[in-house]
This record gives structure tokens, sequence and C-alpha cells, in this order.
């Protein structure tokens, strides 16, 4: 688990501190965004550029077991993350 990157309440922050901080461990990555039940639908945390294949991180909602997978396959060559934005702190872990 990555330590606390700070204590704003922004998602565009926290996912920017997050995303400078991914190149450390290689370069390219794929994120899946796991909210929590309570999660504040205003608060969105995906978002990728036109040219999504080419981004060094892909930020994807976190979905079924199966979709995940597929995901998974489809950028194999991408370290896999997960992203818990709304623990508190926000939590980046690997993707298990």
């Amino acid at each position: 688990q990555w330590p606390a990157i700070g204590r704003w309440n922004r998602p565009e922050f926290i996912r920017r501190r997050f995303a400078e901080r991914l190149p450390e461990t290689g370069p390219k990555h794929l994120v899946f965004v796991r909210y929590g039940l309570q999660h504040n639908i205003h608060r969105e945390w995906v978002y990728n550029p036109s040219e999504i294949d080419a981004a060094p991180i892909v930020w994807a909602r976190e979905m079924a077991p199966a979709d995940n997978r597929a995901l998974r396959d489809y950028y194999r060559d991408r370290k896999a993350w997960v992203l818990e934005p709304d623990q508190r702190p926000p939590r980046l872990l690997p993707y298990e």
C-alpha cells in the first residue's frame, strides 16, 4: 500500500498525484477504480485521453471479474492497479 499523498478531498488533485507517482513503477499502467457503496456519482475518477491505447495510464471502473480479466488481457503489457478513492485516505494497491 502506498502512503497517503495528501489530505485534499478533490478527485482531480489526488488522481493527478497518483498519476505522477505511477511512472516510478514502470512505463504503462491499468488502474481499476473501485468505488465504495456510498460513492458520490458527481465525483468521477475515470478519465482517459482520446488515444487511450497510447496513454501511459488507462483508467477503468472496476467491473465483474470476467470483464476485468478481459481488459487485463487486452492491456497485458501494463501493470494493473486498484484505486479505492472512497477510502480515507484514498488507496492505490497492486491488482491481485
